[in-house]
């Protein structure tokens, strides 16, 4: 039998909750041509049983012997693969029925793009949506986003296996957050992309645990010092950093007006370092306007935060008389 076009690669651990409404969602897709890898991580609640009441042949399962992590395990279901394209899916997830058709041939069409992922709808414990993040992003565009922040979400990505296979696959040194170490290694070596379209929901679990939060923003922020790093911009305090990867928490007030003029320079610097240090396969003329959009967007940020913080400050004095 011919392999299949693309594998739904899909790692689970405890995942018993929501595990049948993402396995469904890829079974109902409009495109056929793909099989349904899922590594269980060893899971210890009834995770192996939901799996195994699957009878769809397209359902393929392997079991590790003791818990791996999910890097681990994602860079085993890559090995397993059979597809020439993987699409990952996360077990709390639901995808639209044409994701895969619309992917597929997207990549198809483009064969100079590695990558692509979606913009998504967030959905909550119960299913009921609740927001959406959107955008179409050129290849520039992530690239120059993910040397700040995270653009793009996991189970809307479908990439090639060999180029996958060519920068190494997950880092199986990251815990957390390895989408995020795996987008920014793949934006140095090929073309990534973000369609407009919603064709996942995904579901925004805050109860999430302390640990994971933690972790998670660990190995963002481990990244993006790495990054520095190598871009010769030196060491970076958790303040710049904080404020570069999301400008939305100047609201919170808690910054000062040195350490937000101290963030405001470093981009600057790095602008002009990450221009000249793109990959030849980008469009500097493209690259420029993406930085021209995010320091606008930065500087918005903070003239709202401005008006945040002292209307507040009016308000309490007021509010105190």
């Amino acid at each position: 039998m011919s392999p299949p076009a693309i594998t739904v690669l899909m790692t689970v651990y405890n995942e018993e909750r929501f595990l049948r409404q993402a396995i469904d969602s890829i079974l109902a897709q409009t495109y056929s041509d793909f099989e349904l890898l899922v590594v269980d991580d060893a899971s210890t609640d009834s995770s192996p049983t939901i799996l195994a009441s699957y009878t769809d042949p397209r359902v393929r399962v392997v079991t590790n012997e003791e818990n791996m992590g999910c890097p681990r395990s994602s860079n085993r279901g890559l090995a397993l693969a059979r597809g020439q394209y993987i699409a990952r899916m996360d077990a709390d997830d639901i995808a639209y029925p044409h994701r895969l058709a619309v992917q597929h041939a997207f990549l198809e069409r483009h064969p100079g793009i590695d990558l692509v992922g979606s913009s998504n709808e967030l959905i909550d414990e119960e299913g009921k949506v609740i927001g959406a993040w959107r955008g179409r992003f050129g290849p520039e565009t992530v690239y120059y986003l993910l040397n700040f922040r995270n653009c793009l979400t996991h189970s809307t990505v479908m990439f090639r296996k060999e180029f996958a296979e060519s920068i190494g696959g997950y880092n199986e040194r990251v815990k957390w957050a390895l989408d995020y170490d795996f987008y920014h290694r793949a934006s140095k070596a090929g073309k990534l992309y973000r369609m407009d379209e919603v064709l996942v929901q995904w579901r925004s679990m805050p109860a999430k645990s302390q640990e994971k939060s933690r972790g998670q923003k660990e190995t963002v922020y481990a990244v993006l010092r790495d990054n520095f790093s190598r871009l010769n911009i030196g060491e970076i305090d958790h303040s710049t950093l904080a404020i570069l990867n999301n400008q939305k928490i100047l609201n919170e007030g808690s910054f000062s007006y040195n350490e937000i003029k101290k963030a405001l320079s470093t981009l600057f610097l790095a602008n002009k370092i990450i221009l000249e240090k793109a990959p030849e396969f980008l469009s500097r003329l493209f690259l420029i306007g993406a930085m021209i959009v995010y320091l606008l967007f930065f500087v918005g940020n903070i003239f709202i935060s401005w008006i945040f913080v002292t209307f507040s400050r009016v308000f309490g004095s007021i509010s105190k008389r």
